[in-house]
This record gives C-alpha cells, structure tokens and sequence, in this order.
C-alpha cells in the first residue's frame, strides 16, 4: 500500500523510539495524543501506531495541546511487573517531568519533481485544461497548513463547459494519485487509553448537482475538520449554477469552470508514485505568514470588486460570492498564497506573494467567470436586500460607521461593547446576526467590524 511507502520514509524516527527502552533518562522529541488529564501517548508520526511512549505527567505539569510537536524530559519505569519481557515498549511509561514545544525535524520526503512535473503526472490523460485552472486543481492536493483556527486544505467546485462529465474525470485522475486508505482513522489501543491517528491531510469528493449535505455546508461554513487539512472537490456536470449563491459556488474557495476544449487521452495508468512523493513532501511544509495585513489587503480587495463589477454590495456578506470578511473570500486567498509557497519551498508568505496570488488566481478567474455567467451576474444585480432591524443593531451600525471613518476602516469588539454597554454575550449574539444571518455588516479581521456599503 501507499500507506507502507510512506512509512518507510519515517524509519529513523521509529527507531529513535525504540532505543530509548534501554534508557532511565529519557529526552526525545514527538507528537501528542492525550489520553486523559494527566496521560498521554506520544508518538514519531502521526500515522505511526507501531511505536509510540506512553506518558505521565508529574504532579502540577499541565498536558501538551493534542497534535502539537514537543520535547519530553523525564525517567523511564516498567509499570507491569508481571511482564518478564522488558523488551515491549508497551509495558514502559514514561514519567514526564519537563517539556517544550519543538521543531519537527522529521526529514521530509525527497522528491525528484517539481510543481510543473507534478501537474503533468496529474493531468496526463486530460489535455488542454486552462493553465490558471490545472493549477487550482493541483493547488488542492498540495493544500496549505491551518489558518488561525481553521483547518488547512483548498475547496474547489469545479463546473463544467465540455459537457461530457469531464469534470468528474479530472476529480477522479487527482484522487487517482491519492491513497484511498490514507486519511482513515486508525484506533490505537493502549494500556493507558485509547488515541485516533490519521494523516493530516484528506481529500474528499462530493456531487455538485446534488442537494449538500448539512456536513458539508457546515465544514464549508466553519472549516474545521478532524484532519489538519482538507481539501474537498465540489464537481458538477452543468457550466453554472442556477445561482451565485448556490452553495457550492459560494461556500467553496474557488468556483470555476473546467474549459470546453479539453480533451481526453483513454489509456491505463498507476498511480504515480513521483506525485505520491511530491504530495507528500508538499505535506510536510508548514510556511508560516502575517495574517492580518493579509486578510485587511484582500477584504480591500474585494470591496473594489464588487464596485468594478457592479456587483450588489450584499454579496459582499457573509457565504456569498464575495465575501469579504475574513473566514470568507480573503481567507481564500491565504490558502492559495500559502499552498504556493509549498510549491516553492519558501517558509514565509509575504505581501507581494498574497497580491500576486491574488491577482493572478483569484482574480484571474473571477474575471473568467464573470465572462461565462453573465445572465446570472445580470440577475442578481436586481436582487434587494432590506432586512429588518432592531434599535440596538442600527446602533452598532452607527458605531461601526463612525469608526469606518478612521484610518484603519473598523471597530473593534471592545470598542463596540463600551459604547452601547452591551454585555458582552448579548453583543455577540447581535454581531453574529449582522454578519452571518441579516448580512449587513463584515469582519475584515477577527472580532473587528464594518458596515457594507450601501446598506
């Protein structure tokens, strides 16, 4: 399996597990999985249930956070002294005195290929595919690390202009490429309790065409996920959506349309294993980046879009096309951004890196589909938005506006609670119905807030 090539490549570090059996004073390096307040497992990888130390902390020591990377200090002892075999690593605990967060140095994946030889072995039966929109596509499977607290991962809905379900094709040669049975869960039974392991990255599919499931909207909603990454492939065989705001087109990072001049090459294939290696790589390249400048950048961004196109300013709220608060369309843009610097193997996200994926990505293919969906941009321009509100909401609006007139264009919480003496969860209450149900206000940035235009 896919699976045992890749823990091949983690031999080093199980046998760093292992030899430290011989020793009273133990001091390594892993990954956490809590078992209870006071234990947990800790383990080379996280797909690794072969080898892994089971953990007590000393008396006042709190627990590592589940999945972090940490260094462990401590002294070794056999709890089962019934066991003759002090050579089962299972009857040895360890007793963690000191710890500290850590650098994995897990050596990545060598791979002989690079982003363009990538996409190549993806696409090799599906030819002619836009260049902007082969690299969305393999931008999913190179995904990006977690955002804030989201989980990482790129979702694409992919329409389709061949209407030959090639679509679905070119959805199935990624996953081709993918191990089906490497984000399954694995159940690690131990002595001290049970741990869930999985890889940190998924890939998933879902039909398009069909009614979204109440998982699936609320992982596009809130992006979280038991997986760090995951990315989700949204294929239909129509060109359009019967709206913009059809969920699949608005909750996906990225609608496009697969162009209707692609063609495909019938003939059998393997899975690659130059793109298992260089996905796997991808995986272990954790870029880092300002989020903030970033996300005001981009919601900027798409309040100018929305004005260049003509675009009611309502979609700018909240799950539409061009939502421009942060978990939105500017997030978007920050998984692009960081799944680049994957390919390029930079460790920081600039500025520049945000405004040129941007332009030459999101943008790039809003412009593409403003050209193919021009009735449906024509009918939402008749579109109103009106919603009733309360004398407490049309304050903070008022707040909000008078704050907007600043350099820095929002109001914070803070600022908003001390205002109207709100109490805060009361306040939260408010601010989330602006933003997420009656869609008349943003958060360009967390818990700070702007009215949209024209409203």
């Amino acid at each position: 399996m896919y699976g045992e090539t890749f823990l091949r490549t983690e031999m080093s570090r199980m046998r760093e597990f292992y030899e430290v059996k011989s020793k009273q004073r133990i001091e390594i390096s892993g990954f956490v999985k809590g078992t209870s307040d006071r234990h947990f497992i800790l383990l080379p990888t996280m797909i690794t249930p072969q080898v892994y130390l089971q953990c007590s902390l000393t008396e006042g020591l709190p627990r590592p956070e589940d999945n972090s990377y940490v260094r462990i200090q401590g002294r070794s002892f056999w709890f089962d002294s019934s066991r003759s075999d002090k050579t089962v690593l299972d009857s040895m605990r360890v007793l963690v005195d000191a710890w500290k967060p850590d650098t994995s140095n897990i050596d990545k994946t060598k791979t002989d290929i690079g982003f363009e030889d990538f996409k190549n072995e993806i696409f090799t039966r599906m030819l002619n595919v836009e260049p902007h929109i082969r690299d969305l596509l393999a931008f999913q499977v190179v995904s990006c690390p977690p955002i804030k607290h989201s989980a990482g991962g790129i979702a694409v809905c992919l329409f389709d202009a061949t209407h030959r379900s090639f679509s679905r094709r070119a959805i199935r040669e990624i996953k081709r490429n993918i191990p089906s049975d490497l984000g399954k869960p694995y159940l690690l039974n131990t002595s001290m309790g049970r741990a869930t392991l999985r890889y940190r990255f998924n890939f998933a599919s879902v039909d398009a065409d069909k009614l979204l499931s109440e998982r699936t909207v609320e992982f596009l909603k809130r992006r979280t996920s038991p997986y760090d990454e995951l990315s989700l492939s949204l294929g239909s065989m129509q060109e359009k959506p019967t709206s913009i705001e059809d969920p699949p087109c608005a909750l996906s990072d990225l609608p496009t349309i697969l162009n209707e001049d692609v063609q495909w090459v019938s003939r059998k294939l393997d899975p690659s294993i130059d793109a298992l290696k260089y996905m796997i790589a991808m995986h272990n390249a954790l870029p880092t980046m300002n989020t903030t400048p970033a996300l005001l950048s981009v919601h900027e961004k798409m309040i100018e879009l929305q004005d260049r196109y003509d675009i009611p300013s309502h979609q700018l709220a909240r799950f539409k096309l061009l939502d421009a608060s942060c978990r939105g369309r500017p997030e978007s843009v920050l998984r692009l951004a960081l799944a680049d610097a994957r390919t390029r193997a930079s460790e920081r996200v600039m500025s520049d890196d945000t405004n040129r994926m941007f332009h030459d990505y999101f943008l790039r293919n809003f412009d593409y589909l403003y050209d193919t969906w021009a009735d449906l941009f024509t009918e939402t321009v008749l579109a109103s938005h009106h919603p009733r509100l309360s004398p407490d909401e049309l304050r903070i609006m008022k707040i909000a506006r008078k704050y907007e007139r600043s350099r820095r264009r929002y109001a914070t919480f803070d600022e908003i609670q001390q205002e109207t003496a709100l109490q805060p969860l009361v306040l939260e209450r408010f601010l989330f119905d602006l933003t997420q149900t009656k869609g008349v206000m943003m958060e360009p940035i967390p818990r700070a807030y702007r009215v949209i235009p024209d409203v």
